[in-house]
């Protein structure tokens, strides 16, 4: 269906098979897209993958994502942050349900996004479930009200003329506000990220965690070297190897005795 809104002619799309034919076969047709004012500001004029015209930009954009960010190795890299975040959701819900308390659904499935994203991509966790936490809060309001600015209607992308109206209604100052604190926000990161003598728990967990990582996949390649490895470790701890083994296991059992009593009670 064809619309025109204002001076912008809009092409609707309802139907799968036509999404396809759009987004993927003629992708180069229907790429570009219009210059939105809310969306040009936020995207540092329009350096946005998903804004982009095509161009050279664009192309070496989608390049570098491909390769290296959106790749399988890159997401099954951060599996246990997505599984974690989950199960984390899950208990937080249970712990409410169970006192009766009322779930916002929306604003848990806000907050899971948040957190997945940011573990991923800064290596930090801005957001938590819990009331009163104000990085997590501001971080969140960010969010929303950046989304809020992106889809809000202004009177100067349909009718160029009547442009002034942003300013009377005040949302051009509501747009630059938000530009200011998200780019802000941005550049904590970023300095961060630069100075890497600052001291950054979530960073040394990260790193710890994937040269473990590293450490296994390698010896899990290599079986002779896996097997130099336990030989070592048991000459050189010796009598407590057993000893170790014997305790955990009777600990093990002890909880499962627990659990069955638990169960039986």
């Amino acid at each position: 269906m064809s619309l025109r809104l204002g001076h912008i002619q809009t092409l609707v799309v309802s139907s799968a098979k036509m999404a396809k034919e759009i987004l993927k076969t003629n992708y180069l047709v229907f790429c570009t897209r219009p210059v939105l004012t809310g969306q040009q500001k936020l995207s540092y004029d329009n350096k946005n993958i998903a804004l982009s015209p095509y161009n050279e930009y664009l192309r070496q954009m989608r390049k570098i994502c491909t390769l290296h960010l959106f790749s399988m190795k890159q997401v099954n890299s951060f599996r246990s942050v997505r599984e974690e975040e989950v199960f984390d959701m899950i208990d937080r819900m249970k712990a409410r349900s169970s006192t009766k308390q009322l779930v916002n659904l929306s604003d848990i499935v806000m907050i899971l996004t948040s957190n997945i994203i940011c573990r991923v991509a800064f290596g930090k966790k801005p957001s938590e479930y819990d009331e009163g936490n104000q990085d997590g809060a501001r971080f969140g309001e960010l969010m929303l009200e950046m989304q809020a600015m992106f889809v809000n209607f202004y009177y100067r992308d349909y009718f160029p003329l009547m442009g002034w109206l942003d300013k009377l209604n005040g949302s051009i100052a509501r747009l630059e506000n938000i530009f200011k604190d998200i780019d802000e926000f941005y550049q904590e990161l970023i300095d961060e990220h630069v100075n890497q003598s600052r001291p950054n728990k979530m960073q040394d967990d990260m790193t710890s965690a994937s040269t473990v990582e590293w450490a296994m996949t390698m010896l899990v390649k290599n079986p002779d070297s896996l097997k130099n490895l336990q030989q070592e470790v048991r000459n050189a701890v010796g009598g407590e190897y057993k000893k170790m083994i014997f305790e955990h296991s009777d600990e093990q059992q002890e909880e499962e005795d627990v659990e069955s009593v638990d169960e039986k009670y």
